[in-house]
């Protein structure tokens, strides 16, 4: 991926270069035919509060417990072909480049979507994939050290559920 472009290209955007540094450094994007896709976000958060229902039982702190609880709510997923269609369209409402995108997903049964959008091919969702796994793979790393270093400091909360 030509990062220069990228950075150009969010400058157009973003007048301020805290803001350009911003995206750079927390959305992950991928290059689809000259396009800069905004796939997911490039360092999803780390949850050090498991939260569950009260009249259950609460979870052991654990780390299987702390990793099962992170990627059922932060880890960004994978694009589903069989369930989903998936489209690009201009990121921002003010971009005077059309280099800059964002995904739309619809459900497969609903209607067309409205706009100036692109429908991404197979190859182009393979491409998108490739760039989340990325983001997953770090993501469970991060999972690792964190419970590593912070073990201690994660805890469990339950909450109201049904009253």
């Amino acid at each position: 991926m030509n990062k220069q472009e990228l950075e150009k290209n969010l400058a157009s955007v973003w007048k301020t270069p805290k803001m350009v540094s911003h995206c750079l450094r927390n959305s992950k994007y991928v290059e689809l035919h000259g396009w800069f896709v905004n796939v997911c976000d490039s360092k999803p958060s780390i949850q050090n509060v498991m939260y569950y229902d009260d009249e259950t039982e609460g979870p052991e702190h654990n780390k299987e417990n702390f990793i099962a609880y992170n990627t059922r709510y932060s880890m960004p997923e994978l694009c589903d072909s069989d369930k989903y269609r998936y489209f690009i369209q201009k990121q921002y409402y003010r971009q005077t480049t059309e280099k800059l995108a964002g995904m739309v997903v619809i459900h497969k049964w609903d209607d067309e979507p409205k706009g100036t959008i692109r429908e991404l091919t197979t190859d182009d969702i393979k491409e998108i994939n490739a760039g989340i796994e990325e983001v997953r793979t770090d993501y469970m790393k991060r999972l690792e050290n964190y419970y590593k270093r912070y073990s201690d400091k994660i805890t469990s909360c339950g909450y109201w559920r049904d009253r």
